[in-house]
């Protein structure tokens, strides 16, 4: 997970909904949506055409766009991205693009 909520919290937060057994690493602030990806690739020597960036803000797509990664923006009704980008308004439908 990489997200903009303080890592404390982020953390709490998945561990009293029992998730946090399904990740690998846990991100938040006050580490940048960029650094974090930065260290993610490096982490797992990944090559930036195997990441995915899922995210739902412009931060998320500008993150994205910057480490040079696919992105799906998941629709939120705040957040307006390009016209070109793929989106989704579950998570479920991700599959289909893969």
């Amino acid at each position: 997970i990489c997200t903009g909520t303080p890592q404390p919290e982020i953390e709490l937060i998945l561990q009293k909904k029992l998730l946090n057994q399904f990740f690998n690493d846990i991100y938040g602030s006050p580490k940048s949506k960029e650094s974090i990806s930065h260290e993610i690739i490096s982490k797992y020597n990944l090559l930036n055409q195997e990441i995915i960036f899922i995210g739902d803000a412009m931060t998320d797509y500008n993150a994205a766009l910057r480490t040079n990664v696919k992105f799906i923006g998941v629709n939120n009704p705040d957040t307006i991205f390009p016209d070109d980008t793929i989106l989704v308004d579950d998570l479920r439908e991700i599959n289909s693009f893969l």
